[in-house]
């Protein structure tokens, strides 16, 4: 978590 790349709340690691 803490990149706005990140569209997901429940995934740090996922990118969407």
């Amino acid at each position: 978590n803490g990149k706005p790349g990140c569209a997901t709340l429940e995934g740090p690691s996922r990118q969407t």
